[in-house]
């Protein structure tokens, strides 16, 4: 018998709950924790973190 391919529908599931979960975790986090909804401070060692009054 000719080898069994997996189903594309597969990959396509796990992408579409892989999306899912994230955007979930974002929007539970900005909820949750206000702080991570704010954009990052730079990481670069010479620039100095900014804090906002």
């Amino acid at each position: 018998p000719p080898p069994k391919h997996p189903n594309p529908l597969l990959f396509v599931a796990v992408s579409a709950l892989s999306f899912v979960a994230f955007y979930a975790t974002l929007k539970h986090r900005s909820v949750h924790y206000p702080a991570s909804a704010q954009p990052r401070q730079h990481d670069h060692p010479l620039v100095p973190p900014r804090h906002k009054d």
